[in-house]
């Protein structure tokens, strides 16, 4: 993208590889960044609940972290690539929703609206597919849930 700031967002499930393509893009393209605190950072300074236990309070703070952060990176004026979109966030919330049951329908939908408000910000989402994944050695960090099926 000439002239301008590019945000490269790249989203998927949890241990699909995702890090690490940001590890060696970064190497590869050195005039791209990557933001200094991202979700992990929040998630454990707001003790916030994740993976199978979270929650819409944990929800809304890291879909509310995301939007600012890209509106960050946005104004920056550098070519960014992020860990995680607000897709992701909205496709977990939806996640919570349908099978935990703890996120209601209008919670969900803010969250949706949310979303939709900021996506043009982004310049290109890279998507990691589970059944694409190379065999990536899947590591307890506290973040990821290392049961494969869920």
């Amino acid at each position: 993208m000439e002239g301008g700031t590019m945000i490269i967002s790249v989203i998927g499930a949890q241990n699909t590889g995702k890090t690490t393509f940001i590890s060696d893009f970064l190497k590869a393209f050195p005039h791209f960044t990557s933001p200094t605190l991202d979700y992990r950072d929040l998630i454990l300074t707001q003790n916030l609940n994740i993976n199978r236990e979270g929650d819409w309070r944990s929800q809304r703070i890291i879909m509310d972290f995301i939007i600012e952060d890209l509106k960050i990176q946005k104004a920056s004026g550098k070519d960014v690539i992020i860990d995680r979109s607000v897709i992701d966030c909205y496709v977990y919330s939806e996640w919570l929703h349908n099978y935990k049951r703890n996120i209601n329908t209008n919670d969900l939908r803010d969250l949706y609206w949310d979303a939709l408000s900021v996506i043009g910000m982004y310049d290109m989402f890279l998507f990691f597919p589970i059944n694409m994944t190379p065999d990536i050695k899947i590591e307890d960090d506290g973040f990821r849930d290392t049961d494969i099926d869920y």
